[in-house]
């Protein structure tokens, strides 16, 4: 990378942060409301796509920020700040874009023919079935924990395929429209992910829409090769917990901030007994 491609991600990655702060007064007055109707507000999830969060880790190619994990990671504990819930579900609709971005040619230009300014959810545990058929697959089942879901269009889902004699898990990127969604998310905390259940009613996907998880894994995947930036090309453990941690750390560091300036008054009040 040249330096004035350098400085041009810099300044991206500021603006980018900037956009975000401006939107922590309204997230913050937002989240115990969220929490109470178990889902992210549709203004707040607007104000975020409209700040282009969806468009962190998209290729450039596809008129993406092409950014790295580091404006993700700080972007998320700026939001985590503010509420855990809100960063939970700004987490992924940063990185599920950035899966969909491995996933062939011709998926990505599908998922991003209408825009880049939306949601996607998921829910990759490998609990769906699946069968092989001309062109593609049929997929069948419920995939539950698939936060965000209420305020998302394309659905990537997890189920198993018996291949050379063995299951491989496999993912697989579902249309709008093909899913259904249960409404299954009752929690004592982390409300307003919505983390829901999706329902694929054998939905045929094609095969250009399907990814091996073990491609992933090795930094393989078909998409990476079209795309200049190392993330398309780094193995799925590497960065995979961010989606997770990256929240929580925020949510501590808020609750730090928090009783530090709560208790600054008290102690600028109490004069200290050996000063009389």
């Amino acid at each position: 990378m040249s330096n004035d491609d350098k400085n041009t991600q810099t300044t991206a990655h500021h603006a980018m942060l900037a956009r975000i702060r401006a939107l922590i007064p309204d997230i913050r007055d937002s989240a115990a409301a969220a929490e109470e109707a178990r889902t992210i507000p549709r203004d707040i999830v607007d104000a975020l796509l409209a700040a282009g969060i969806t468009r962190i880790l998209v290729p450039q190619r596809f008129g993406g920020y092409g950014l790295d994990f580091d404006t993700w990671f700080e972007v998320v504990r700026e939001i985590g700040k503010a509420d855990a819930s809100h960063a939970w579900c700004a987490s992924l609709m940063i990185h599920h874009p950035h899966y969909v971005s491995q996933f062939s040619a011709a998926a990505q230009e599908a998922v991003w023919v209408d825009g880049l300014d939306a949601s996607i959810a998921a829910s990759i545990q490998p609990s769906g079935r699946v069968a092989p058929v001309d062109g593609g697959y049929r997929v069948s089942g419920q995939f539950p924990f698939a936060s965000g879901i209420n305020h998302s269009r394309w659905l990537i889902v997890g189920a198993l395929l018996e291949m050379n004699g063995r299951p491989e898990a496999m993912f697989f990127l579902i249309e709008p429209g093909k899913y259904k969604v249960l409404d299954t998310w009752f929690t004592v905390a982390m409300r307003a992910t919505g983390s829901n259940t999706a329902v694929c009613e054998d939905v045929f996907v094609p095969e250009a829409f399907m990814l091996r998880l073990s491609d992933l894994r090795e930094g393989k995947a078909p998409g990476g090769a079209l795309h200049a930036h190392p993330i398309y090309r780094a193995p799925f453990i590497s960065y995979a917990l961010l989606t997770f941690v990256t929240p929580m750390l925020g949510a501590g560091q808020g609750a730090y901030e928090m009783f530090r300036d709560w208790t600054k008054p008290a102690k600028l009040s109490v004069a200290a007994p050996w000063r009389k």
